[in-house]
């Protein structure tokens, strides 16, 4: 398992639907757990994981446990610790990628329910492309700006089923003050 920004179309709809419409998430501190699940239509795999997220303003501290193994990356503001590799600096603009539980997003919104105890607005975009349909839902916490559930979907044209569906739904939120001693190094 994997732990950070994607090169995949997911990363580039997300880029074209940056927007400003959200409150901003740059100043928040929380913890939260977020289950994943990948799914490979082709190989009919699918791979859960939970995503334990520590926010202090500009740190974070990132847990990924899968089933096979768990990786841990911690952002202490100037640079960038993983699991199993040295430091390296990186400045905040640099670590925006790696925030998935910021972006923003612009155009339509309806109520999107509540995710997590938090009421949400759910963002939808979809992109045709001449092989494949690339479709993005997004539920952002009304208050928060914080995305709390996110539903990734590549549906093959030529194969006519889903190749890809990725979702990251939050379960449990708890916005406040988060202990310094999570943001210890590795």
């Amino acid at each position: 398992m994997r732990i950070g920004p994607r090169t995949s179309p997911a990363f580039w709809v997300f880029l074209l639907l940056a927007g400003c419409t959200q409150p901003s998430s740059d100043t928040l501190d929380f913890i939260g757990v977020w289950n994943v699940v990948r799914e490979n239509g082709i190989a009919g795999q699918s791979t859960p994981s939970t995503i334990y997220v520590s926010v202090g303003q500009r740190r974070f501290r990132i847990e990924q446990r899968a089933e096979e193994r768990s990786t841990v990356m911690l952002y202490d503001g100037e640079r960038l610790f993983k699991s199993d590799e040295p430091p390296v600096a990186k400045s905040n603009t640099q670590m925006d990628a790696w925030r998935f539980w910021k972006r923003n997003f612009a155009g339509n919104s309806v109520s999107g329910g509540k995710i997590a105890g938090r009421e949400t607005v759910l963002f939808q975009s979809q992109d045709t492309r001449p092989t494949d349909q690339i479709t993005v839902q997004a539920w952002v916490d009304a208050e928060t700006g914080v995305i709390l559930k996110k539903i990734f979907t590549i549906y093959s044209r030529q194969l006519e089923q889903v190749t890809t569906r990725d979702t990251e739904e939050c379960v449990a939120i708890n916005y406040g003050p988060v202990n310094d001693t999570v943001f210890s190094k590795l």
